[in-house]
């Protein structure tokens, strides 16, 4: 028996003001909602999807409307409606696993894998509701199906994020630049720019942002702090936004109550939108807007490439390099979880720094070493071969990079190789196999590296800091040797 959608005609969906809908109707064949500003639609009846299909994927963005934001659902599941609607699942029920397969694989040419999850939500919610056409084996299928793609977070841990002095510099001269307050759109887009700098919201969180929302409080001494009662993006139930209060500068408070000064008094209920593009005007600025604005202004300062994400990584990057920890910063940035915060964290100049002189490559390391840490340059034809250095570094044995000055009756107590290249009885060959072992020695770096930063102990790891002396030394060792012979050093 085909499936039938038992459609209620209406659903409630989460609303992020008071202003917005509590229900959407879905009674027709066109769904139309606004999240954020935006228009969100889905035309059911311009879909080439045969009918028993359609049934179950309206059953199924109903039921995601009601879970999740308008926004989301649209975006997500309600394209993947559109994919479904230009492929071959558009046209016959039930669907095989080959044919479910195949659907997926174009997925995987485009790199796109919101949409592989989304399929994999709709087949698991089709088979909670034991609709007819759906196996378990398929859907295991599905949830074991990968396509290729970035980690989570991935360019935070390979790039630094952080906002360089000079772009900081400009960033400030922007939002302390002169201009008429009494210009209402000029102090609401620089209101934008010092917000975003100093609390670094997502659009969205500045679209809900109601008058009352934004607090001053007057101390005994007669000083006035300024506050936000942020709305969280992704921290809500569905009958409730969670707020939080946010600090700000007493510069960017006064901005803003000067904003509300200027603003028609018949707009400045505590309920209406803090933020609206005319004085005279009660509607909400588009969650898009805000980032153009944002994106406008820091083009027009010499930043083309500026975002309000680069001032979000500023933010979380600037608390990092500060010792705050992975819970703090997300409970400030407004993350689920710690995860992108752990990412930030690892991404720290003083961590970057540590992983520099551990494997050797910041030139300043090089110059330091005036002292010598060895004994004399040798020939090894002068020596006899029973006094020749030799050893393992990592799983790589290594002979003959030098001599032990000890007396033949005495052995060292330290791990050759490893020890040698600090120690004054060690006198190394120029013809020593010297830059072999500052490669093993990195290698075994950057083993203890990715070690230590999985239990985040790295920037006190003695190992690390124990490898990063003895690479100093073997360049030491290579420097002295090129001098010797008279060579410019590469």
């Amino acid at each position: 028996m085909a499936y039938q959608f038992q459609n209620p005609g209406k659903i409630r969906i989460r609303q992020r003001t008071a202003d917005q809908p509590n229900f959407l109707d879905i009674s027709g064949e066109d769904w139309k909602a606004i999240d954020g500003g935006v228009a969100f639609s889905i035309h059911w009846g311009e879909l080439e999807i045969i009918d028993e299909v359609k049934e179950i994927l309206k059953a199924f963005i109903a039921h995601r409307l009601s879970r999740q934001s308008v926004w989301g659902s649209f975006t997500s599941d309600g394209r993947l409606v559109t994919y479904i609607s230009k492929s071959a699942l558009a046209q016959k029920f039930p669907w095989s696993k080959l044919d479910v397969l195949s659907f997926l694989g174009q997925f995987a040419q485009e790199k796109d894998s919101n949409y592989v999850y989304a399929f994999n939500s709709l087949y698991e919610w089709c088979m909670r509701q034991h609709i007819d056409g759906f196996s378990r084996e398929t859907l295991l299928c599905v949830k074991e199906y990968k396509i290729k793609r970035h980690k989570q977070y991935e360019k935070v841990f390979l790039s630094q994020t952080h906002v360089t002095p000079e772009q900081e510099h400009i960033i400030i001269e922007a939002i302390n630049a002169d201009f008429n307050r009494k210009d209402y759109p000029a102090l609401l887009e620089n209101v934008i720019l010092q917000l975003c700098f100093e609390l670094a919201p997502r659009p969205i969180q500045l679209y809900t942002l109601d008058v009352e929302d934004f607090k001053a409080t007057k101390s005994p001494s007669g000083e006035i702090y300024y506050a936000l009662n942020l709305p969280m993006a992704k921290k809500r139930a569905n009958d409730r936004i969670e707020k939080r209060y946010r600090r700000i500068s007493k510069q960017l408070g006064e901005k803003i109550a000067l904003l509300l000064e200027t603003k028609n008094p018949a707009y400045k209920e505590e309920r209406f939108p803090l933020f609206t593009l005319q004085a005279d005007s009660k509607a909400r600025i588009p969650s898009p807007a805000f980032g153009k604005m944002v994106i406008d202004q820091l083009r027009n300062s010499g930043l083309p490439d500026g975002r309000p994400t680069l001032l979000r990584h500023h933010l979380a990057q600037s608390l990092a390099d500060q010792g705050a920890s992975a819970e703090t910063i997300a409970e400030i940035m407004g993350h689920n979880s710690t995860l992108p915060a752990r990412a930030y964290i690892a991404a720290t100049p003083k961590i970057a720094a540590i992983k520099t002189r551990a494997l050797g490559k910041n030139e300043t390391y090089k110059s330091i070493m005036h002292m010598l840490l060895t004994g004399d340059i040798v020939d090894r034809t002068d020596t006899p071969e029973e006094r020749f250095v030799k050893g393992m570094v990592g799983t790589q044995f290594i002979g003959g990079i030098g001599v032990c000055g000890l007396s033949a009756n005495t052995a060292c107590p330290k791990n050759p190789i490893y020890s040698c290249y600090t120690c004054h009885k060690f006198h190394p060959f120029p013809d020593g196999a010297h830059a072999e072992v500052k490669l093993q020695l990195q290698q075994q770096a950057q083993l203890f590296i990715d070690v230590a930063q999985k239990t985040r102990q790295l920037g006190n790891n003695r190992a690390v800091v124990q490898l990063e002396k003895t690479i100093e030394a073997v360049e030491h060792v290579m420097q002295r040797v090129e001098d010797s012979k008279g060579l410019k050093t590469i």
